[in-house]
């Protein structure tokens, strides 16, 4: 899932050659600063700040190694940590732990492998399909719970009234879209929408 060469991008230590930028941005009375929505729905109407909207940034040596444009980093830093220049995505945040327990050998866990695991969760779930008529929950597969979260099933047990593997399936699919979503990456939603109708 690299950037194409077509595609503007510079790395996140480069950024804080950017504070004029920032304080201009930062002065603006216009600037809706009481949501990201809001920030990025401005940003993209107004035209001398819809190149954010297609620079990437890529922090090549963190834990954020698949890239964001320049304004949802900016927007998403901006909300948390204003000082610190570090961007949280809520739905990365929300798989992290899970992701953890997923790789228990690796010992930092990056923003790449939790699209692993989601899709390898996927894989898991079509081959449940092709190998099995029924809805039973059999061990080790991840199955998506009343509460929307998703658990891989300890013990096999018989068919109830609960979400379905394609539920599970499509809820997967969609947490994987708001990854791409929340930060702004074209390119990696253009790669995602392309991996999904292969399913």
């Amino acid at each position: 899932m690299a950037v194409t060469s077509g595609q503007q991008r510079i790395l996140l230590e480069e950024v804080g050659l950017w504070e004029e930028r920032d304080q201009q941005w930062m002065s603006n009375p216009s600037f809706p600063y009481d949501s990201v929505v809001d920030m990025i729905a401005y940003m993209r109407k107004t035209p001398n700040m819809k190149w954010a909207l297609n620079m990437m940034v890529v922090d090549e040596n963190g834990s954020t190694t698949m890239p964001q444009s320049y304004a949802h980093w900016w927007c998403h830093s901006r909300k948390v940590f204003p000082k610190k220049w570090i961007s949280k995505y809520a739905t990365i945040e929300k798989w992290s732990p899970s992701c953890i327990l997923f790789f228990p050998d690796k010992i930092i866990i990056n923003d790449s492998d939790v699209i692993a695991m989601l899709k390898t969760w996927i894989d898991m779930i079509r081959l449940d399909i092709r190998l099995y008529n029924d809805e039973g929950y059999r061990k080790g597969m991840p199955r998506l719970t009343k509460d929307q979260t998703i658990e891989m099933v300890e013990e096999a047990r018989d068919v109830d009234d609960g979400p379905t593997r394609m539920d599970t399936l499509a809820f997967i699919i969609e947490e994987c879209t708001s990854i791409f979503s929340e930060r702004g990456w074209l390119q990696g939603m253009a790669y995602w929408q392309e991996y999904v109708n292969t399913i």
